[in-house]
């Protein structure tokens, strides 16, 4: 059991070798269009070493910590984690690679205008293909990452849950493989909805939520989708930080835009809460987060986090103990408004 344990656990390391192939078609076709792209800001965030792209050999004999993994007990539940994982790993290796070798299907394409009946069955095909949250928002230079490029200035943010009760695993590998699950069926979604938007006449490029070529989480708050919480996740009225994002970019110009101030109040509750912070195993999650660039923060430590996200492929410890995932938008914004929030906190210290 303990053999086929351990292949388990190198199967789904697979990705971070399918990383540097992933970055490979991104440079080949970003390159290809080049003189179209809009380059990243001079104020631009690098984009520091993410964990994936540390070798998780190297990180766990350098934290020895392989021991505190919880092995597999059971068979049947490591036969489908292990089936999962790599159905995921494959749809979104294909997705990747879609989403970059797509562009070739903007040739000839040059609407930049659509009528409100457009929108409305963009919003109807968006959540039959399972996006669940979508908002439209210009890009600011500034939030495209240091050396990356986008083909056009205006956005489409769609958002997938991952369900509560798998993310309230972690560390355990059921989070992980949830989390790969929506990394896999929010690409598939995308480009989906991209092959419509083309048939319309509309070109378009899909930003894959593995493959981010700006900051995610905060052009969905420019987008008004929700507030960014202490941990640097996006915080939704709808899920909490539970959804992995990514960005279709369009030349359309008269998008119904979404935006507004009507979550920033999650900010100061997260001041008061902290509960990430604490909790976060590799002490990770500054308490105060660190100014990057102009209106960009950076709120964690990615040589601490990067050891228990390469050990347990993903960690997700911050999304599990967050009380807007556990007890619910609403019901905080309620709390908070009679000054209650501490008796919220206390209560989503257990879920």
């Amino acid at each position: 059991m303990k053999i086929v344990d351990r292949v388990l656990y190198s199967l789904v390391t697979i990705p971070q070798m399918l990383f540097s192939h992933m970055h490979g078609y991104e440079k080949k076709y970003l390159r290809e269009y080049h003189p179209h792209a809009t380059p990243a800001s001079a104020l631009s965030p690098r984009r520091e070493e993410e964990p994936f792209d540390l070798k998780l050999s190297e990180v766990a004999a350098e934290t020895r910590m392989t021991g505190d993994r919880k092995p597999y007990l059971d068979l049947d539940r490591m036969l489908d984690d292990g089936m999962g994982t790599m159905s995921a790993i494959i749809k979104t290796t294909r997705g990747v690679r879609k989403s970059f070798r797509s562009l070739r299907e903007n040739a000839g394409l040059d609407k930049t205008r659509a009528d409100p009946a457009f929108y409305a069955e963009l919003k109807r095909k968006a959540r039959d293909l399972g996006i669940d949250i979508m908002g439209f928002t210009p890009v600011p230079a500034e939030f495209i990452f240091r050396g990356k490029r986008i083909m056009f200035p205006n956005a489409i943010v769609c958002a997938q849950e991952m369900k509560r009760s798998d993310m309230e695993t972690a560390p355990d590998i059921t989070a992980s493989v949830e989390t790969l699950r929506v990394y896999a069926n929010l690409g598939h979604a995308m480009n989906r909805l991209a092959d419509f938007m083309r048939a319309q006449g509309i070109p378009c490029q899909v930003g894959h939520p593995l493959m981010g070529l700006v900051l995610y989480p905060a052009l969905a708050a420019r987008a008004g989708m929700g507030c960014l919480g202490r941990q640097g996740l996006l915080i939704t009225p709808e899920f909490g930080p539970r959804q992995r994002i990514g960005a279709i970019f369009v030349p359309l110009e008269d998008m119904p835009w979404t935006g507004g101030e009507q979550h920033s109040w999650v900010l100061d509750f997260c001041d008061h809460c902290n509960l990430c912070v604490r909790c976060c195993p590799g002490g990770a999650i500054y308490e105060e987060p660190r100014p990057n660039t102009p209106g960009v923060f950076t709120t964690i430590d990615n040589a601490a986090c990067a050891p228990w996200f390469s050990l347990y492929l993903g960690c997700s410890v911050c999304i599990k103990v967050c009380p807007f995932s556990r007890k619910g938008y609403d019901r905080i914004k309620q709390a908070y408004e009679r000054n209650e929030a501490e008796l919220v906190i206390e209560d989503a210290s257990s879920p």
